[in-house]
């Protein structure tokens, strides 16, 4: 048994990240996202909305993820996703 599913793409957009916090060589910076899901047709949706809260550590002069957390604005997600966002 399977769901078949038309065609689609999510395009992913981003803000400009802003430095929201520095404590002892850890950097907490932010970024909005917004996700539009586009049909094989053309429609396109807003499927998701939110922002990256990120903890950054420079590892000598390259940074370096140490935590990544995803705060959506809405709680509703589409219980479909067939591709991950």
């Amino acid at each position: 048994e399977a769901n078949v599913f038309e065609p689609h793409r999510y395009r992913h957009i981003l803000s400009g990240t802003r430095v929201t916090d520095r404590r002892g060589g850890v950097y907490t910076v932010e970024t909005s996202f917004l996700v539009v899901r586009i049909m094989q047709e053309g429609d396109m949706a807003v499927f998701c909305t939110g922002k990256y809260i990120d903890e950054i550590v420079l590892d000598g002069d390259r940074p370096r993820f140490r935590e990544r957390l995803i705060v959506c604005d809405s709680n509703r997600i589409d219980t479909l996703i067939v591709i991950p966002i």
